[in-house]
């Protein structure tokens, strides 16, 4: 995402870890295990698209 969308989605935003898209409520959370982002959200895709 280029900055220019961050700032735009930031200023947007009321609270950058709840917000909707589409009118879908969508809540980010974290947790104290070694697991990234990036490799949670792959596995969500792959279990997706078997």
């Amino acid at each position: 995402m280029s900055r220019r969308k961050n700032i735009r989605f930031y200023s947007a935003t009321k609270n950058p870890y709840a917000f909707k898209v589409n009118g879908t409520l969508v809540k980010i959370s974290f947790s104290d295990n070694s697991r990234n982002a990036k490799d949670c959200i792959n596995r969500v895709i792959k279990n997706l698209y078997k």
